[in-house]
């Protein structure tokens, strides 16, 4: 019975362990891309650190239909919770919607999506999103819940969004002509003064 028993606890350990280890940055996407790195955070005060100062809130949704939206600095930013599928016991997945307005030109934003589910946090960061000009959006992006409780199983509670470090996209193409030095200027206009006296010489 004792041996039952220790077995037991043992494979309830290793599906936690290989549960936990579920969490990653294809856990969510934006844009078709996956996140550039993920965080766990143990309650909101860590959150906050994590964040930082930079990040601006937009809004939060917990139900399919939902909108958060805010207007920072001139653009307003709108996501939405377009489905929500949870499989009794098993993982929750859905897909969720952002678009902008605002912007005359081309910009870039880095975004901060935050999964929570029964307490536990999970923040996926996306650097350099491109939120071009009179754009449609991005209807499609999806996430899946993969966050550890006391059950082994994971339910979605609900989904934060925050947005930072705005800007302007930088130019590409070919290298940008140099601006001449100072001391460079100062010979040339050395040199042609040194022309103008030999003519008037020559004269």
């Amino acid at each position: 019975m004792k041996l039952k028993l220790v077995v037991g606890l043992a494979v309830l350990l290793m599906a936690t362990q290989a549960y936990a280890a579920s969490v990653d940055v294809s856990d969510v996407t934006m844009d078709g891309k996956v996140a550039n790195s993920v965080e766990q955070a143990g309650n909101k005060n860590e959150l906050t650190d994590m964040l930082g100062t930079e990040m601006a809130y937009i809004g939060e949704v917990n139900a399919v239909g939902q909108v958060g939206t805010a207007t920072i600095d001139g653009m307003t930013y709108t996501f939405t919770l377009t489905s929500v599928v949870s499989p009794k016991g098993g993982l929750s997945t859905g897909t969720w919607a952002l678009t902008w307005s605002g912007n005359t030109e081309d910009l870039l934003a880095d975004f901060a999506l935050v999964l929570s589910e029964q307490g536990n946090l999970v923040k996926y960061d996306f650097n350099s999103v491109t939120l071009a000009a009179a754009s449609d959006g991005y209807p499609d992006n999806t996430f899946l819940i993969a966050i550890p409780n006391g059950s082994g199983a994971s339910s979605f509670n609900a989904m934060d969004l925050y947005v930072g470090n705005v800007r302007g996209v930088e130019p590409t193409g070919g290298n940008p002509s140099p601006v001449p030095e100072p001391a460079t200027m100062l010979l040339f206009g050395t040199g042609l003064l040194g022309l103008a006296g030999l003519s008037r010489r020559k004269n």
